[in-house]
């Protein structure tokens, strides 16, 4: 016997007031599962065939909350078309406006992206002027330091003729120094031969 069967008629046992005037199985309205297999066929039966399944179907992604027996599938579809077409326009309205936000979102990530690529060159650009001013200051410091070394040997040529120069002239102040002193020791020999000469006469 089908477990759900027999479930099903434990519940009818219960409820005294259905069964009433009714034999076993004749009760207008339920459906009786006839599942006369192995045990081992239980399962299969169970998740297969059944007609006592309790089942969701389809619409149940759309918001029909709605579960019957999958016998009762068919009533329940022709019963409730409208419902069931509501809730497929409603879940198209809210996909479509998924769509719509999450093409906002593309949009507005596309923007962030270009404003991005147009800073990142900016950047670029900024650092290969950076770069370049960098080496021109570099090269200026080059060529200042070669000009200050140049200016520099000059200053200790100049100083070095100064220097000779200043040494040259002092040897020549003592050379004429020295010529003046000779001048002046024969200058007073011939005064003195003169005097000697004039007090003979």
């Amino acid at each position: 016997i089908c477990p759900r069967k027999f479930q099903q008629e434990q519940e009818q046992e219960l409820n005294i007031s259905t069964q009433q005037g009714h034999e076993e199985g004749e009760i207008p309205g339920i459906v009786s599962c006839d599942f006369k297999g192995k045990v081992k066929q239980v399962n299969d039966h169970l998740e297969h065939s059944c007609c006592l399944q309790m089942v969701k179907y389809w619409f149940d992604s759309f918001g029909c909350n709605h579960k019957c027996l999958k016998s009762a599938i068919d009533e329940h579809l022709t019963l409730n078309m409208k419902l069931h077409f509501d809730l497929v326009i409603k879940s198209l309205n809210t996909l479509q406006q998924t769509i719509r936000q999450y093409q906002d979102e593309i949009r507005k990530l596309n923007l962030e992206n270009e404003t991005f690529k147009v800073e990142l060159q900016l950047k670029c650009k900024k650092d290969e002027e950076i770069a370049h001013l960098k080496q021109q200051l570099d090269q200026y410091q080059k060529d200042n330091l070669q000009l200050i070394s140049a200016q520099q040997k000059k200053i200790i040529i100049i100083m070095i003729k100064q220097k000779t120069t200043y040494v040259e002239i002092e040897k020549l102040k003592k050379d004429i120094e020295s010529k003046d002193n000779e001048i002046n020791k024969i200058e007073q020999e011939i005064q003195l031969k003169q005097k000697t000469n004039h007090s003979t006469n």
